[in-house]
């Protein structure tokens, strides 16, 4: 009985230790003298700010969610995502990091483009181009696709860290809120950071 006892106390501190080094580490940093409180996402490979009012879908769908293993049909598996409301149901602009090794013999501008050449569900009003700030360079592509019964207005950013992981800082929302929630979006991308 004993041993039983001791079997389950390592599976369940074995299962701890996994999903302590997975978990999502969304941490508050209060800055002195401030009533500004900024909430991050990081894991072990990148970080990001999560503004005001946003929550990860986890913790709005608890075990209803799931992250994505082939996130939207691109072969990118889903790292995170975010909504802009901690009530499930009610978000209306999501914001997720996908991720896949970068297979032998291809670079990124391939592999971009081979992932738009034909969706599933087929997009419209496509505008692609080259994206380059301080700090990376990769290529964002803006366009239309039904998922579901809406049609939803993607923005996907596509770079690649240390030349063999791929990864897609993807937003989205209804087409008729996408410029409102322009500055919203570029605040996440521009404080999104890799880490190694």
């Amino acid at each position: 009985m004993k041993r039983i006892g001791i079997i389950y106390f390592e599976i369940i501190l074995l299962i701890s230790f996994v999903l302590g080094s997975i978990s999502l580490n969304e941490s508050d940093q209060s800055f002195p003298d401030s009533k500004i409180t900024q909430r991050f996402f990081e894991n072990d490979n990148f970080r990001f700010e999560i503004p005001k009012g946003w929550a990860l879908m986890e913790t709005v769908w608890g075990d209803r969610y799931s992250p994505r293993k082939n996130y939207y049909g691109f072969e990118l598996e889903e790292i995170v995502s975010i909504q802009n409301s901690d009530v499930a149901g009610q978000g209306t602009a999501f914001f997720s990091v996908a991720s896949s090794p970068l297979a032998g013999g291809m670079d990124l501008a391939d592999r971009f483009t081979a992932a738009y050449e034909k969706p599933v569900p087929a997009i419209k009003n496509v505008e692609k181009k080259l994206y380059q700030n301080e700090e990376y360079s990769g290529y964002e592509i803006t366009y239309d696709r039904p998922w579901g019964e809406p049609w939803w207005r993607f923005h996907d950013l596509w770079l690649v860290n240390q030349d063999v992981m791929i990864y897609v800082l993807s937003f989205h929302t209804i087409p008729a809120e996408y410029d409102d929630n322009q500055e919203i979006m570029k605040q996440i991308i521009n404080s999104f950071t890799f880490l190694n």
